[in-house]
């Protein structure tokens, strides 16, 4: 199966990441099927294998469509891949206009089996051009307890062990001249981890003040309203990773 359905903001000329998950539930490795982006049509998409699990796009992270592409053993059961759909608007966009992109997994696996659960295959993106340049950034630290202690935020990858949690921060910026207005910021939970408020040690944190937060443990996304130039607005949240 694939998860989750989102929405994203993009400036004209921008890019956007969104992170999915795609697990395997059977009881076979799933070594060959079509994983395929349709639905955009002035804007343009391309799906990467984010093989670390970091959430970022790497120089050596491949852009896929099949899970041929995942190597010898391909996905085994049990397992789990974090996916990337990355889409560009045309600078030409204007505020207001969106685009619904979408990622479906092929009914037909392993060159002759069927998967015999078709409900959860594809997932769709919606993408809204909004005003102003806004550039986001991720930033995480290890919680090794997932007790809420406080770390020092760094967009270097890092290992973690099983059973321990990742503070991650997603910054949106406001690098243009004008304000942007409806400023919302969207993320996903990597393969293998949940979203957690570590019993109320860990809850998310939102900047400004005002903002508002709708929390799954395989999603996040914070409405911040506007952002003047210059400004800010941050979610921050943790994730356990699975034993």
């Amino acid at each position: 199966k694939i998860i989750d359905n989102q929405s994203a903001q993009a400036s004209p000329g921008g890019i956007v990441d969104i992170l999915h998950t795609i697990s395997n539930e059977g009881n076979v490795a799933i070594t060959e099927g079509t994983i395929t982006e349709a639905g955009l049509t002035n804007f343009s998409g391309a799906i990467f294998w984010d093989q670390n699990g970091d959430g970022v796009i790497d120089p050596s992270e491949p852009v896929i469509d099949n899970f041929n592409d995942l190597g010898v053993g391909g996905l085994a059961p049990g397992d789990s891949i974090s996916l990337i759909y990355r889409v560009q608007t045309p600078s030409t966009a204007t505020q207001g206009v969106s685009e619904v992109g979408s990622i479906t997994i092929g009914n037909t696996l392993n060159g002759t089996g069927t998967d015999i659960d078709l409900t959860n295959n594809a997932v769709e993106d919606r993408v809204v051009i909004i005003s102003g340049d806004v550039t986001l950034s991720k930033y995480q630290y290890i919680d090794a307890q997932c007790d809420g202690t406080a770390g020092t935020f760094t967009k270097t990858r890092l290992d973690v062990e099983p059973g321990q949690c990742i503070r991650y921060m997603v910054e949106a910026e406001n690098t243009g001249a004008s304000p942007a207005d409806n400023v919302t910021i969207s993320d996903a939970a990597p393969a293998y981890t949940a979203v957690t408020d570590c019993g109320g040690d860990c809850t998310e944190s939102l900047f400004p003040g005002t903002s508002t937060a709708t929390i799954t443990p395989t999603n996040v996304s914070s409405a911040h309203g506007t952002i003047l130039p210059g400004g800010f607005a941050r979610v921050e949240f943790t994730v356990r990773v699975e034993n």
